[in-house]
């Protein structure tokens, strides 16, 4: 069942983040807008797939309009992913929560697992979102996290323009803004010019000139020839959730799979 949440936020995440140590294009030619962008929408190694375990941190202020102390509130939650990448699309499975006795009966509570697939298109489609449960209060929407957004959807919004060039942590990168075709929302996304890989984001409403969330990469990890992001976060007015993955591996379908996938 696709959900169409919209939160004050990737929301990430964030297996479509896998980067290949294969550059593309040819250095002598710069490529237009488009082809860029078009570039960037097929980095992606094929037949490989990724699992990845860490835990979310979410802080969010207090608003409560009768509180002189503005307090801030910390929560903690594990999260894994689970990705693989084929020729056509990218299929991932994210768990967040922790586990409980009566899976059946608490699932989507507080503290306990939530469960969601994603199957995103390389040709633009719409990504499908199935939830093994419907809880009531979301925690991956609590904490600024869509399930389309892991699969980096917004990659594939309309093009609209491309915006002047800047530099992220030493790296140049080129800012396109993007729509989404189906909403009034829009994207601003920092790509690494030489890797082709998003960096940031930042989403808007149309016409609105201060976003209402941030994504940011803080750093990556290799194994091989295959790597991805280990550290993001994500940001809007009175919130904040770092996402670490301390437990990463990747690797090629060739090779074999791994027990737990999916």
């Amino acid at each position: 069942m696709k959900r169409n949440i919209y939160f004050c936020l990737l929301s990430l995440t964030i297996l479509s983040f896998f980067l290949s140590l294969n550059l593309l294009g040819d250095e002598s030619h710069s490529p237009s807008s488009l082809e860029f962008l078009d570039m960037v929408r097929r980095n992606h190694p094929v037949d490989t797939w990724a699992m990845m375990s860490g835990e979310v941190s979410h802080k969010r202020r207090n608003d409560d309009n009768n509180s002189i102390i503005k307090r801030t509130s910390v929560e903690t939650t594990p999260i894994k992913l689970s990705t693989r990448f084929t020729e056509t699309r990218v299929f991932t499975k994210i768990t967040i929560g922790k586990k409980g006795k009566e899976e059946s009966d608490t699932v989507g509570e507080e503290g306990k697992e939530e469960f969601y697939t994603v199957g995103q298109a390389y040709n633009g489609d719409a990504p499908s979102v199935i939830t093994s449960v419907l809880p009531e209060v979301s925690k991956l929407g609590k904490y600024g996290l869509k399930p389309e957004d892991l699969t980096m959807a917004f990659i594939y919004w309309k093009f609209e323009k491309e915006l002047d060039k800047t530099t992220l942590k030493t790296m140049d990168c080129r800012v396109f803004l993007l729509s989404n075709p189906e909403t009034t929302e829009q994207v601003k996304v920092y790509i690494t010019a030489d890797y082709y890989y998003p960096m940031k984001a930042e989403w808007f409403e149309s016409e609105k000139k201060k976003s209402y969330k941030t994504y940011y990469i803080n750093s990556f990890t290799k194994i091989d020839k295959l790597w991805a992001p280990n550290s993001f976060y994500l940001c809007g007015p009175g919130w904040r959730t770092n996402v670490e993955f301390d437990t990463v591996n990747l690797g090629f379908v060739k090779d074999g799979l791994p027990k737990g996938l999916f």
